[in-house]
C-alpha cells in the first residue's frame, strides 16, 4: 500500500527500509530510504550473472577506487555512484546517494520539484520555460561544465567509459555552477559485457551513424551491426554535451559557426530564428515531493532520444563568443573530429580551456542580461555580446600570468613568455600548440587565487587544500582607479619601482606594470594591461602605439616595466582599502551507503 514501509537487503545481510512510492524510469523503479539519505534502484527484468558482475565491479572495486581515495569527497559530488547491490522480493537492483536539493528546481516555480537534469538548459525553448532564478549565468553555466568535464576524465583515466552519456546522465544547476554524473550503472568496465541499452542517438559519434545509419546505433551494446563504445565515442558526446550546455543549440556538422559575433538590431543572443525551434527533448517526468525524489537512476521519463533545436541561425552567438580556446576545441570536435576521433579533445583539455575562460569573464552592468557575464581578452569589446550593454567603466584591467625566474628588484631577470591581450594565455597558435602562461580579467571584486600567484596548482579540483582555496587577493574600482588589495601574499611587489604591498594594503594598477605576485621557484608575475572601454590600451608612455590585441614581447610588455626596467608610480599607500566580499569554502561529502560501512575519509 503506498506510504507502508518495505525493507530490501544489502548482500551483507543488512536490512535497508524504503517507503513504497515508486518512481518510475525506463526499465527500473526508484524507491527511497526513510532517512531521505539512499535511493534504491529496482531493475523490472532481473540481470543476468554478467550484468550483475560487471555492477558488483562498479559499486565495489571501481566505487573504491575513486571515491576511497584522495579528493573522494570531492568526486562523491561529482558522481552519483551506485555503492552497494540490494535485493527486495527477487528483484536485484543498487543503492546510491539521493540527489542534492541543488538539483531540484524550487517548489515555487511552474517545476516544482522537478530534477535539474542537463536536459532542461540544453535549448533556448527549455531555458524560455524556466524562470529567470533559476536558469543560472554563464558564469555558472562554465562551472558546471568544468564538473562535467573533470568528471569524465576521472572515468577516462580509470580505463571507464560512458557510452550513455547525454544531457539525460548529468544533472546541473548553473546557480550553484555544479553538476553531476548519473545513471553509473550503466558505465562501460573493461572486462565485463557491456550494458544492455542503447545510447542516445543525439550523441552518437559520426562513424556509428555511418556504420549503421538505419538501425544500428540504436541496438543495444554487442549485439551485431550495434554501437560499440570507445573513448573517442565519450569524447564527441562531451563535446556535444558541452556545446549544448554553453549555446542551447544543437553543434554544426562542419566545426565552424558562420554567424556574425554581435545579433542584429532589434535581435536578441539565444533568440529562435523565424518559424521557431524545435523542442530540446520530451516532457520532463515529475519530480518527487521531496528531494531526491528523483534519485540516482535518473528515473525521469521522456523519449529514448534527445532533440534539439537546428544549427546556428542569423542571431545566434557563435562559438567564438567565448573566446578562442573553447572555439578552436568546438572546432577540433567537430570539423576534424568527424573523421578522426583521436583528433577529438580530450576531457582534461576541455577542462583546462573551461578553467580559463572562467579568469577571462567581465560581469555585465545590465540586471536582464540572460548570461550576467562575457568573455573578455583584450582583443574584443568590453560590451557584453548577448545583450549589447556597454561595460560602464572607464578601463578593464588584463592581467598576464607569466613565469618569473630570479625576479626582484632591480633584478637582472624577467618573466618570460608573457601572452598578449589578443593572444590570451593558453590559446592555440599557429602550429596547433597552447602559449604557456594564463590571464586573467579583472573586475570590481575579482578574486586573485592560490593558482594565479603559483605555477603548478590546478584551479580548483579534488587535491586542492581548503587553504589553497581561500582567496589571496581581491580587485577594487575605487575612486576612479583600480587596486589589487592584498589579503596574504607576502612577496607582491611592483618589479618596476621595487615597492612591496604588505598584506592588508593595496597596489594601484597601471598598465604597462608587472607586479611579481610570489617569489621563488613557481613563483608568477602579473603583466597589467589596461584597456579603455570598447578600445586599445589605456594612453600612457608605456603602451602608446600599440594597437588592439598586440601581443608584448616576451621580455615584458612593450615600453612596460619587467625586471630591472624604468620605474612607474605604483605606490601602496592608497587610503582605506575597500572590503572584499566573503571568500566560499570547500564542499562536504557524502553519507555512507547502506551496508558499505562508514563513508570513506575526503
Amino acid at each position: 500500500m503506498p506510504g507502508s514501509i518495505m525493507s530490501a537487503r544489502s548482500p551483507g545481510g543488512q536490512e535497508v527500509p524504503f517507503f513504497n512510492e515508486p518512481v518510475f524510469g525506463a526499465d527500473r523503479d526508484v524507491f527511497f530510504t526513510t532517512d531521505g539519505k539512499w535511493a534504491l534502484a529496482f531493475y523490472r527484468r532481473r540481470p543476468d550473472a554478467a550484468a550483475l558482475a560487471r555492477l558488483r565491479e562498479i559499486a565495489g572495486p571501481r566505487r573504491a577506487g575513486i571515491l576511497s581515495g584522495g579528493g573522494g569527497a570531492y568526486w562523491a559530488e561529482r558522481f552519483r555512484w551506485p555503492a552497494s547491490l540490494v535485493e527486495y522480493g527477487g528483484r536485484a537492483g543498487f543503492a546510491s546517494p539521493a540527489y542534492d536539493p541543488r538539483y531540484f528546481f524550487p517548489r515555487e516555480g511552474a517545476f516544482g520539484g522537478f530534477v535539474k537534469e542537463g536536459y532542461w538548459f540544453s535549448s533556448a525553448r527549455n531555458i524560455r520555460r524556466l524562470t529567470p532564478s533559476a536558469r543560472g549565468t554563464l558564469l555558472g553555466t562554465l562551472r558546471s561544465c568544468l564538473d562535467l568535464a573533470r568528471a569524465v576524465d576521472r572515468l577516462h583515466r580509470d580505463g571507464l567509459l560512458i557510452p550513455g552519456l547525454s544531457s539525460r546522465s548529468c544533472l546541473v544547476d548553473p546557480v550553484s555552477g555544479s553538476a553531476c554524473l548519473v545513471g553509473l550503472d550503466r558505465l562501460f568496465v573493461p572486462g565485463h559485457a557491456p550494458p544492455a541499452v542503447p545510447p542516445a542517438p543525439d550523441f552518437l559519434p559520426p562513424e556509428a551513424r555511418r556504420a549503421a545509419p538505419a538501425a544500428g546505433p540504436g541496438l543495444p551494446y554487442g549485439t551485431p551491426g550495434g554501437f560499440t563504445p570507445s573513448a573517442g565515442s565519450d569524447r564527441h558526446a562531451l563535446a556535444v554535451l558541452l556545446y549544448l550546455l554553453l549555446f542551447r543549440r544543437r553543434p554544426p556538422e562542419g566545426g565552424r559557426d558562420a554567424v556574425p559575433l554581435t545579433p542584429p538590431p532589434g535581435v536578441r543572443a539565444g533568440d529562435p530564428p523565424a518559424g521557431g525551434e524545435a523542442s530540446a527533448g520530451g516532457r520532463a517526468g515529475p519530480g518527487s515531493p521531496s528531494p531526491g525524489a528523483a534519485g540516482a537512476a535518473g528515473a525521469s521519463p521522456g523519449p529514448a532520444g534527445d532533440r534539439h533545436g537546428p544549427r546556428p541561425g542569423p542571431g545566434r552567438i557563435p562559438a567564438a563568443v567565448l573566446g578562442p580556446r573553447l572555439a578552436g576545441l568546438f572546432e577540433r570536435a567537430f570539423a576534424a573530429g568527424q573523421g578522426d576521433p583521436s583528433r577529438r579533445p580530450a576531457a582534461s583539455e576541455w577542462e583546462d580551456a573551461l578553467a580559463s575562460t572562467v579568469d577571462l569573464l567581465l560581469r555585465c552592468k545590465s540586471p536582464s542580461c540572460p548570461a550576467g557575464w562575457h568573455y573578455f581578452d583584450g582583443s574584443g569589446s568590453t560590451g557584453c555580446p548577448y545583450c549589447g550593454t556597454p561595460s560602464g567603466l572607464p578601463s578593464v584591467p588584463l592581467l598576464n600570468l607569466v613565469p618569473v625566474h630570479g625576479c626582484g628588484a632591480g633584478g637582472a631577470g624577467a618573466p618570460t613568455g608573457p601572452a598578449g591581450p589578443g593572444s590570451p594565455a593558453g590559446q592555440a597558435g599557429a602550429g596547433g600548440a597552447a602559449t604557456q602562461g594564463r590571464s586573467l580579467t579583472v573586475f570590481d571584486g575579482q578574486y586573485l587565487y592560490q593558482w594565479h600567484a603559483f605555477q603548478g596548482v590546478s584551479p580548483g579540483g579534488p587535491h586542492l587544500a581548503p587553504e589553497m582555496r581561500k582567496p589571496v587577493g581581491y580587485f577594487s574600482f575605487h575612486n576612479g582607479e583600480w587596486l589589487l588589495v592584498n589579503q596574504s601574499l607576502p612577496d607582491l611587489q611592483d618589479l618596476g619601482t621595487g615597492s612591496t604591498t604588505p598584506p592588508g594594503q593595496a597596489v594601484r594598477l597601471r598598465d604597462g606594470q608587472t607586479l611579481r605576485l610570489s617569489r621563488g621557484h613557481g613563483g608568477l608575475a602579473a603583466v597589467v594591461r589596461i584597456w579603455k572601454a570598447d578600445a586599445g590600451p589605456a594612453a600612457s608612455a608605456g603602451a602608446a602605439g600599440i594597437p588592439a590585441g598586440a601581443a608584448p614581447g616576451g621580455a615584458g610588455p612593450a615600453g612596460g616595466a619587467a625586471c630591472g626596467g624604468a620605474a612607474q608610480d605604483s605606490s601602496a599607500g592608497v587610503g582605506a582599502v575597500p572590503a572584499g566580499p566573503e571568500p566560499r569554502g570547500p564542499s562536504p561529502g557524502g553519507p555512507a551507503p547502506p551496508g558499505a560501512g562508514p563513508a570513506p575519509a575526503p
